[in-house]
C-alpha cells in the first residue's frame, strides 16, 4: 500500500532509501502525542514535514542541510509510548514554540497495523501513513 505522503517524500531527493527499517504492527498500542486543542483538530497529527510547510515553521529542508535521516523522520508522524514521554515533550516547548506550533495538550489514540508503517525505538514511534 502507498504511504500517503510519499510524494513528499520524494520531493526531498534523498540520496538515503526513506523511510528505511520499516514495519508493520502486529498489535494495537497505545499511544501518546502533542496536539492542538481540541484534540480532533484535523492538524494534530500531520508529520513535521506537512506541518512545517502549512505553518511556516523553520526547518531546512534543502539540500544545504546534510541531515537526510532527520529530514527523513520528519515525514512521519512522531507518537510515544508512554503519556510522561510526551507531556515532557510539551512542557520543554518554550512558550514562543508553543505559539509557533499552537500545540496546547496531549493526546491519547491506538495505532493499529492498517495505519501505516512503523519505526519504534525504545518508547517512540513514528508512523508513516498510508
Amino acid at each position: 500500500m502507498p504511504l500517503k505522503y510519499q510524494a513528499e517524500i520524494d520531493n526531498l531527493n534523498l540520496s538515503i532509501h526513506c523511510p528505511n527499517n520499516l514495519t508493520q504492527l502486529d498489535r494495537d498500542v497505545e499511544v501518546y502525542r502533542v496536539a492542538f486543542t481540541p484534540v480532533n483538530h484535523p492538524d494534530s497529527f500531520l508529520p513535521n514535514v506537512m506541518f512545517d510547510r502549512k505553518y511556516g515553521i523553520p526547518f531546512d529542508y534543502s539540500a544545504r542541510n546534510k541531515d537526510e535521516a532527520r529530514k527523513c523522520s520528519r515525514c512521519g508522524a512522531s507518537f510515544f509510548k508512554d503519556h510522561g514521554k510526551a507531556k515532557g515533550v510539551l512542557e520543554h516547548f518554550t512558550r514562543k514554540n508553543k505559539e509557533n506550533t499552537g500545540y496546547s495538550c496531549v493526546a491519547k489514540g491506538t495505532l493499529s497495523a492498517d495505519d501505516g508503517l512503523v519505526k519504534e525505538v525504545s518508547e517512540h514511534i513514528t508512523l508513516y501513513e498510508f
